[in-house]
Parts: structure tokens; sequence; C-alpha cells
């Protein structure tokens, strides 16, 4: 029961991490330029994310799950 009473928890925290992520991106809080060899320069806008839905849903074990929920509150914890 309890399987099956969860999943949609957890989309409602999804659906709002996400919509936060769609408005970091868009107002270009959440870019980091990766710089590489020969000065060539890689964007990505992932800074914000704060969860990996994937990694949730798919983990292997509870560590991995644990690890991909509430990503930069994890990073900010440990830091």
């Amino acid at each position: 029961l309890i399987v099956v009473s969860t999943p949609p928890i957890r989309f409602r925290y999804y659906f709002g991490w996400k919509l936060a992520e769609c408005s970091f991106i868009s107002c270009g809080a959440s870019y980091r330029a990766e710089k590489l060899k020969d000065n060539l320069v890689v964007p990505h806008w992932d800074f914000y994310n704060n969860a990996e839905v994937l990694g949730v849903e798919f983990a292997p074990n509870i560590r991995g799950m644990i690890a991909a929920w509430n990503c930069k509150t994890q990073s900010w914890l440990r830091e």
C-alpha cells in the first residue's frame, strides 16, 4: 500500500522543484560554464538542479534514492 501511495506525493515535490528550476534557468541564475582545453566553453544549465527524478524513482538502493532527492540541501549540509 505504501509503495502505491507515495509516488503521487513525491510528484508534487518534483513539480515544484522543476518549476523553480525553470525559473532559475529563465533568468540566467542556473548558468555555469565549464572550460575545457583549447579555451572551449561548454555551457551547463544545471547549477540549481534540486532533484533527479529518475535517480529517485529507479534507485538500486536507499542510499542512491536519498542522494538523488533534494540534492542542493544535501550538498549544503555536506559542505
